[in-house]
C-alpha cells in the first residue's frame, strides 16, 4: 500500500521507520545537511496505519541519528546539536519526550560517546542501552562500548561487553532485558560482518547461526526469535531482506523473492531446480511452473556451501557441485575444497558423495548410477562413475589437457570449449567426441569475443550452444553452427546456463552486473520471454 509522501518534499530522502504497534509508527526522514540541520522535518508520526504522517519538531539546531520509542507518547533520539559541517565531529546529545514531541528534555550522556551521535535501543520507560553512532569500526576485533540505563536515560553504566568480530558495529536493537542484536558490516579488506546476538543483556555475544560471512547494514528484532535484517552476501553484493525466526540460526530470503542466481536444470516443462539467491550462495531452489516461482528448499545446511552447478536425472535424484567457501567461523578457505553432493528426496536433504583434489569444472548423469565428471589442476582429467558419484575411476585426458571452458556429454557423445590462447580476441576451439571422452576431434574456432559459453546437447549430433547475444545451434556435431534470434534477450547479457528439455522448451539464464535473469522458449529458441 502507497503511504503519503513527506511534506518536505523532493529534498528529503527515506529513513528509519519504528513501528510501535500496528496502528503506530514513527519514522526519519533524511534532510539536507547544512551549519543549522534545520532546512526540513526529520522525524514523523502516524497514529493511523502509515496513512498520514505529521512531522515532530526539535529544537532548534539538532539533528537525529537514532530513535528508540516505546509508546505513541514516550520516546528518546539522539543525535548532534549545532553540529560543523563533519557529523563526526558533532557533540551527542539524547532527548526525551513523554508528549509525543510537543516538548523534549536533554538526558545526560557518557563522556565516552560526547561526540558523533549515539545510537539507541530501549524495552520499555526505564530499560534502556546506548553505543557510539554507527557503523563503529571492529578491525582490529575490539568491540565498541556498550551502557545501559535502568532510570530512563537520566544515568547509564558502562556493559562490559566482549567479541571479536572484524567489521564495522551498528547500533544495538534488545527486546528484552537480556536478548539483543547487532548488524554488523563486512566492509572492504578483512572484515567479516554478521549478526550477534547477546543473551546476558550485553555482556557476552556470538555470531548467530548461518549468518556467518554476511555483511549486515540494518536490523529490527520484533522478538527474541522473530529477527529481520537488511544486508549483502558477504561483501559488495546486492542488498536483500531476510528473516529469522529462531534467534538468528537460520535465515529466510523475504525480499526480493528468492530465484536461482548460479544454476538450474530442468526435468520437463514444468519442473525445475536452481542454485544460489542473493542471500544463501549454498541454496537449493525448486520451481513447479516452468520457473515464474521458486521456493527455496533445505538444501546442504550443514557445511557453508557455494554451489557452481547441479544436475538433476528425475523428481528425486539429482547432484550438486561446489566448494567449501568459507570456514564454520566465516574465513576463507583457500580457494574452497571442492565438494559433490547428492541427494535422494528431491533436494529437501543432501549428502557428500565426493570430495574431489580438484575443481569441478563440469559433471553430469544420465541415470541414478552412472555419470561423469572433468576436474581440473595441471591438466584436465575425465572421470565416470557408475555409483552415483561415491567412487570414480579416472579416464582420459581433455583436448590438449587444458581447462574448458565449457563442456558437456550425452550418452558417448561428448563437446568441449577451450581456450586457444591467451591474448585479447583469440578464438575458442571447439572439440567433439563420439565415444565418452576417449579421442577428441577439434572441429571449428569460436570467435574469443563471443564468451562467455553455454553449452546443451540435445540428441545425436545436436547441440545448443549460447554466446554473449546469440544462441547458435548444430546437427553435426558441432561442425557447422545456424545462428538463431533471441529476439528480446539483450546483448550485454552473459548467458550462464543453457538448458532444454525436448525440442521446444528452453530456458538460459543469464547475468549482467550481478543480476540474474531467468529467458524461456516453448518454440525452439525461436522467441524468449523474460520469466523474472
Amino acid at each position: 500500500m502507497r503511504q503519503e509522501a513527506a511534506p518536505c518534499g523532493s529534498t528529503c530522502t527515506p529513513g528509519t521507520v519504528h513501528a510501535i504497534d500496528a496502528t503506530h509508527a514513527w519514522a526519519f526522514v533524511g534532510c539536507p545537511r547544512g551549519p543549522t540541520f534545520d532546512p526540513c522535518v526529520n522525524l514523523m508520526y502516524a497514529g493511523d496505519r502509515g496513512q498520514q504522517w505529521q512531522p515532530v519538531g526539535f529544537p532548534s539546531g539538532f539533528a537525529a541519528n537514532s530513535m528508540a520509542f516505546v509508546s505513541a507518547t514516550e520516546g528518546w533520539v539522539a543525535g548532534c546539536r549545532t553540529p560543523p559541517q563533519d557529523i563526526g565531529d558533532c557533540e551527542t546529545e539524547i532527548l526525551h519526550t513523554g508528549n509525543g514531541g510537543d516538548s523534549w528534555q536533554t538526558e545526560g550522556i557518557p563522556s565516552a560517546i560526547a561526540t558523533g551521535g549515539a545510537a539507541l535501543s530501549f524495552i520499555n520507560a526505564d530499560d534502556g542501552w546506548l553505543a557510539p553512532g554507527g557503523p563503529a569500526p571492529t578491525m582490529g576485533g575490539e568491540w565498541q562500548p556498550l551502557y545501559a540505563t535502568t532510570d530512563g536515560g537520566q544515568s547509564w553504566s558502562l556493559v562490559k561487553s566482549s567479541y571479536t568480530r572484524m567489521g564495522f558495529a551498528g547500533g544495538p536493537t534488545f527486546v528484552t532485558n537480556a536478548v539483543g542484536y547487532i548488524p554488523v558490516a563486512a566492509g572492504a579488506g578483512v572484515g567479516q560482518g554478521a549478526v550477534v546476538r547477546t543473551s546476558d543483556g550485553g555482556r557476552t555475544w556470538s555470531s548467530s547461526g548461518d549468518a556467518e560471512g554476511w555483511s549486515m547494514s540494518s536490523l529490527s528484532a520484533v522478538g527474541t526469535q522473530d529477527v529481520w535484517a537488511i544486508g549483502q552476501q558477504k561483501c559488495c553484493g546486492p542488498d536483500f531482506l531476510v528473516r529469522s525466526t529462531d534467534g538468528g540460526m537460520t535465515w529466510t530470503q523475504m525480499l526480493p523473492a528468492p530465484v536461482p542466481t548460479a544454476g538450474v536444470d530442468f526435468i520437463s516443462a514444468e519442473t525445475g531446480f536452481g542454485i544460489g539467491t542473493l542471500s544463501d550462495p549454498g541454496a537449493v531452489l525448486k520451481t513447479e511452473d516452468g520457473g515464474m516461482h521458486w521456493t527455496v528448499l533445505a538444501g546442504p545446511r550443514r557445511t557453508p556451501v557455494d554451489l557452481t552447478s547441479i544436475v538433476f536425472v528425475n523428481a528425486l535424484d539429482g547432484w550438486a557441485a561446489g566448494t567449501v567457501a568459507w570456514s564454520a567461523s566465516g574465513e576463507p578457505t583457500n580457494g574452497g575444497q571442492p565438494l559433490l553432493l547428492a541427494t535422494g528426496d528431491g533436494g529437501q536433504t543432501w549428502s557428500v558423495v565426493d570430495r574431489p583434489a580438484k575443481a569441478i569444472v563440469g559433471f553430469g548423469f544420465l541415470n541414478p548410477r552412472q555419470g561423469w565428471m572433468v576436474t581440473t589442476g595441471s591438466t584436465s582429467l575425465l572421470w565416470t562413475t557408475d555409483d552415483g558419484g561415491r567412487s570414480w575411476t579416472e579416464g582420459p585426458e581433455m583436448p590438449t589437457g587444458e581447462a574448458p571452458a565449457s563442456v558437456a556429454f550425452l550418452q558417448e557423445e561428448g563437446w568441449s570449449l577451450r581456450f586457444a590462447g591467451h591474448q585479447p580476441n583469440q578464438p575458442y576451439i571447439l572439440s567433439y567426441s563420439t565415444n565418452g571422452g576417449k579421442a577428441w576431434s577439434d572441429l571449428s574456432a569460436i570467435p574469443g569475443s563471443s564468451g562467455p559459453f553455454a553449452l546443451d546437447p540435445v540428441g545425436s549430433g545436436d547441440a545448443w550452444m549460447a554466446v554473449t547475444g546469440a544462441l547458435l545451434y548444430t546437427t553435426d556435431g558441432g561442425r557447422t553452427w545456424t545462428e538463431w534470434n533471441l529476439g528480446k534477450l539483450p546483448g550485454p547479457e552473459s548467458p550462464e546456463v543453457l538448458d532444454f528439455t525436448g525440442p521446444q522448451d528452453g530456458w538460459l539464464l543469464t547475468s549482467q552486473f550481478g543480476a540474474s535473469a531467468l529467458w524461456r522458449t516453448v518454440n525452439g529458441g525461436g522467441t524468449w520471454t523474460q520469466l523474472w
